[in-house]
């Protein structure tokens, strides 16, 4: 018994030769399949000899789908789509420049695969080249800013009232009268009521003794001298006094 065979072909005609930067563009497709069900299309770049895909395909709803777990949101081709087992039409799709499979400006490979809502993998088409442009910008110059000077506003001298200084009132000179150092008071020498008299005083009466006996003379000078020596004791020691 020979088994059954699924046969299943994918057709594209009339791709683009090059596209520029976010160009969208339009491919012709075919799908062969008797006994197919629903399939789901999408449209890839990629570099030759590389199988990392890159690139939108347009849904049915006119969505821009990139790559997906669900295989379902590409473009639906339903199995009431087919008649006697084939359909044909058109198929959206631009490139995807944010891809970290597009390398930069230049030639690369494009193809159209069909999924099942069950298949983790596609049913490829033939691939065609197709030239991707990568967009032109120009380098903007490095800004030469002038910098800016510091405008830091000074802060204001301290208007503060300094503090004054005590002056110290020096304390006014001691203006009390000093003692008055007592003058010795000269202690006139007390003379003996035999010294000399001064000039304003009467002299003496001069004394004639009278010759007396020897008796009565000593009897009369001794109380005398007595007297006299005690007033010039007691003169002498008034003036050591004083």
């Amino acid at each position: 018994m020979i088994p059954f065979i699924l046969a299943v072909t994918i057709s594209l005609s009339n791709p683009p030769s090059s596209l520029n930067y976010q160009q969208e563009s339009s491919v012709d497709v075919g799908l062969n399949c008797s006994s197919c069900g629903n399939s789901y299309m999408r449209a890839v770049f990629f570099k030759d000899g590389k199988t990392g895909y890159f690139g939108y395909t347009k849904d049915a709803s006119s969505n821009w789908v990139n790559t997906t777990a669900d295989k379902t949101a590409y473009f639906p081709v339903l199995k009431t789509d087919l008649i006697e087992g084939s359909w044909s039409g058109k198929l959206s799709f631009k490139p995807d420049y944010d891809s970290n499979y597009f390398e930069g400006a230049g030639e690369y490979r494009f193809k159209i695969g069909r999924y099942t809502s069950a298949d983790s993998s596609a049913l490829w088409s033939d691939s065609y080249p197709i030239t991707l442009l990568a967009p032109t910008s120009t380098p903007s110059p490095s800004p030469t800013s002038t910098p800016i000077p510091p405008t830091h506003t000074p802060k204001p001298a301290s208007t503060s009232t300094p503090k004054p200084i005590p002056t110290n009132t020096p304390k006014p000179a001691n203006t009390s009268t000093p003692k008055a150092v007592p003058t010795p008071t000269a202690v006139p020498k007390i003379l003996s009521a035999y010294s000399v008299a001064p000039s304003d005083t009467p002299p003496l009466p001069s004394i004639t003794p009278t010759i007396k006996s020897e008796a009565v003379v000593t009897k009369n000078i001794a109380p005398t001298l007595f007297i006299i020596s005690g007033l010039i004791v007691l003169g002498y020691v008034a003036y050591r006094v004083y």
